[in-house]
């Protein structure tokens, strides 16, 4: 191996190595103020931290979305998701903690389970729906006007409207006991499920819908990635752990196959994303940097 090839080849593990542990340590900068009560009291040090927490996991749900949520859809996922944090958080570190006789500053970096909450944004369908809704006819039964109101915000937030299409056809009932149960019915395939919680309901019947291949396709690109130059197979195989982290940009990465050519080794992938402009941009600085040839199909 040539000196040249050498050095492009430590230069590449070595680029490898910095992005992926970027990605792997990347932790939501978090800064909440609770104010004093009336009597200059401030929420004890745990609801400060429960409030910084519940941030961190907004935050980052904020940018699987791309930023693009409106205002409604951002407060009611907001509240959905201030139940659920501690259900996404890895772990934290406290930085600074300030006691004011006017409140509390507590700044923080929180380490948030990317994978679990895409899942979850996915399934309830807010990831797919930023841009475009989804036709569905409701069949509700003993629902009281609080239930009604919880039922079309959910619709808000999944993106999905009643419009007396033939499919999806969701069926709602409440139980005198409070319990909720739910059928999803779409081109023949029916999923049923029952929980206490609405939401937790909601996002598990959808879940089955907006996780169907045929469905996925209506709102994701499909992109080809070939790549040339690598120093060896290892180098681009430790790339494709970078791709896996890219979750705003890539909602699902294929290794399509390794070879060797006489330039060097050529990778290449398939990638789901909602964000093609978004993923073909950082394709671009990214490879750029570490001298690989690639193109987009």
């Amino acid at each position: 191996m040539s000196k040249r090839l050498t050095g492009k080849w430590v230069l590449s593990v070595l680029w490898c190595l910095v992005l992926a542990a970027s990605s792997l340590n990347a932790a939501q900068d978090v800064r909440v103020f609770v104010e004093a009560d009336e009597e200059g009291r401030v929420n004890v040090r745990s609801e400060v931290l429960e409030t910084a927490l519940q941030q961190g996991v907004f935050q980052e749900a904020e940018e699987l979305l791309r930023g693009k949520l409106d205002e409604s859809r951002r407060f009611l996922l907001q509240g959905l998701l201030s139940s659920k944090a501690s259900e996404y958080v890895l772990g934290y570190e406290e930085l600074e903690y300030e006691s004011t006789d006017w409140g509390a500053v507590l700044h923080m970096d929180v380490r948030v389970n990317r994978q679990a909450l895409r899942g979850f944004l996915q399934s309830l369908g807010t990831y797919y729906t930023l841009d475009q809704t989804v036709g569905y006819v409701l069949d509700a039964q003993n629902l009281t006007s609080e239930d009604a109101t919880a039922v079309q915000e959910l619709e808000i937030l999944s993106g999905v409207r009643q419009d007396a299409s033939d499919s999806p056809s969701l069926r709602l009932v409440r139980g005198a006991d409070g319990t909720w149960q739910g059928m999803l019915d779409f081109e023949g395939l029916v999923w049923s499920a029952q929980a206490m919680d609405l939401p937790l309901l909601w996002a598990d019947l959808w879940g089955n819908y907006f996780t169907l291949e045929r469905v996925r396709q209506m709102f994701e690109d499909s992109v080809l990635l070939t790549t040339h130059g690598w120093g060896n197979a290892s180098v681009a195989l430790g790339f494709d752990q970078v791709l896996r982290s890219w979750d705003s940009q890539a909602a699902e990465v294929e290794l399509v196959g390794v070879s060797l050519r006489p330039e060097g080794v050529q990778a290449q992938w398939k990638i789901s994303t909602m964000d093609r402009d978004g993923l073909e941009a950082r394709l671009i600085r990214t490879l750029r940097d570490m001298d690989i040839v690639h193109s987009i199909q």
